[in-house]
């Protein structure tokens, strides 16, 4: 016979058994629960995620890493549509307007709100260069009111779409207004440092760069911009003094490192200088393009001031491969080649040095010429031939558009952008200009219009998509 206390033994053993089997049922169940809401609910809720950081990102006015974020939300979820809606607020904002459409069409088909998508799509008109269309309808959001967010978009679109016209003045006009309304937008500020610079308005590009540091201090690329202005002026310790603040604030920033390597060789420190210039390019990562051939031609600079004319002339022509009408480095590779014996060569470089400054003193000329008359289609063709002459493409294309804007009927106009389109392989618009051309009887606004497709579709959203 058993004891008793093996028997109560042997009962708790069972009992402890199938209360193990139900435990490990219910867990069993828990982790294909979890399993499910992980297939179903995880991926929204790290799009939510990249959402809230995108717009952190956005309202910190850091338009690069939102633009991280929203790619990373569009991956994990292609047919969100708010996912598509801020890609093309944020496109429209870097002036990427192909994209900027795509997106803005696709967040209309997934269901967006409509009123919110054609808002946007206003004022990607209107900074494509269509400010005779949409300059009423932006004037009415503003007179309408609105939220505080959607009010500063206007006064971005039209300062920024103003300047792509080239009327000046109502840009000016515009970013005042702005600034009156909210002189603590850090928005606004950098809007007026990108018009000032754009203009090559230096004293106003000072105060709105320190505006910027007043109200965001660790903005590096502006601390850096005004370090630039300095050397420019040689006030050299002035630029140091900034490019130690970089330094402190970004310690591994390479671009801090070409600032500071052009410093330090207006100081003579070459040594210094060229350690922190080829520390900048010799990293793994790209260097921005800018900060790239700032490197490049102060490098030029100290191999020629070191009688090391092979390397000076290596420099210039990266920096001329990447933008050949930089007259410094055309000059540069001039001296190089002339001090290696090859005087023909150089003569050349030298004779073409003297007319790109020729051709840039006289760009700044018509900018400032056109403040004061803004509606001169000769000054916009003037500059888009220099442009057409310096290889400068695109940009001399948007000159052409906004003759166009001004003048739909202008012929030469017309006639450079069919040129330019059969340069790049567009012989459709190539002679759609020529027809127009041909046949001004039948233009009107919206024949003008047309031309825009050069930078985007220049039809409005509400009418569907291309090929609709």
């Amino acid at each position: 016979m058993r004891s008793t206390a093996a028997v109560t033994f042997g009962g708790v053993e069972r009992r402890g058994a199938g209360a193990g089997w139900r435990l490990a049922k219910w867990l069993a169940v828990f982790v294909a629960l979890v399993a499910i809401a992980a297939k179903f609910l995880g991926p929204r809720a790290f799009v939510s995620y990249d959402l809230y950081q995108a717009r952190r990102a956005v309202d910190a006015c850091d338009l690069a890493d939102a633009m991280n974020w929203l790619r990373a939300a569009e991956t994990r979820a292609p047919d969100h549509a708010e996912a598509h809606f801020i890609l093309g607020v944020v496109c429209r904002r870097m002036a990427a307007f192909l994209p900027a459409r795509r997106h803005l069409e696709r967040s209309l088909a997934l269901g967006y709100p409509r009123r919110e998508v054609e808002q946007q799509d206003w004022m990607l008109r209107f900074q494509m260069g269509q400010v005779r269309d949409t300059e009423p309808l932006l004037q009415g959001m503003l007179d309408r009111g609105g939220s505080d967010e959607l009010a500063e978009d206007v006064f971005e679109a039209m300062t920024l779409g103003y300047m792509n016209v080239h009327r000046t003045r109502d840009a000016y006009l515009c970013l005042q207004h702005w600034e009156e309304w909210r002189p603590d937008s850090l928005r606004a500020r950098l809007v007026g440092a990108y018009l000032y610079d754009a203009m090559q308005d230096t004293d106003r590009l000072q105060a709105a760069l320190r505006e910027v540091l007043r109200i965001e201090p660790r903005r590096i690329a502006q601390r850096l911009r005004l370090a630039q202005t300095f050397l420019e002026a040689k006030r050299v310790d002035d630029a140091l003094a900034e490019c130690e603040i970089c330094r402190k604030q970004a310690p591994g920033d390479r671009r801090v490192s070409v600032t500071l390597g052009a410093c330090y060789f207006q100081l003579g420190r070459t040594d210094e200088a060229q350690r922190e210039l080829k520390l900048a390019l010799t990293a793994s990562l790209p260097l921005e393009p800018m900060f790239q051939l700032e490197a490049l031609t102060t490098l030029a600079q100290i191999a020629s001031a070191n009688n090391d004319f092979e390397s000076a002339k290596r420099y210039c022509q990266g920096v001329l491969e990447r933008r050949p009408y930089d007259a410094t480095a055309v000059y540069g590779l001039g001296m190089a080649l002339s001090r290696l014996g090859e005087q023909e060569s150089a003569q050349e470089y030298f004779d073409r040095s003297q007319r790109l400054l020729e051709q840039e003193s006289r760009r700044v000329d018509i900018q400032h010429e056109l403040v004061r008359n803004p509606d001169s289609v000769e000054l916009r063709l003037e500059m888009a031939r220099i442009l057409v002459d310096q290889e400068r493409n695109a940009e001399a294309a948007a000159w052409m558009l906004s003759a166009l804007e001004v003048d739909p009927t202008c012929r030469e106009a017309r006639q450079l952008l069919a040129e330019f389109y059969d340069q790049h392989g567009k012989p459709e618009l190539a002679q759609a200009q020529r027809d127009a051309a041909a046949e001004l009887e039948a233009i009107d606004a919206s024949d003008g219009g047309e031309a825009a497709s050069v930078t985007g579709d220049p039809r409005p959203i509400s009418s569907g998509p291309p090929g609709s």
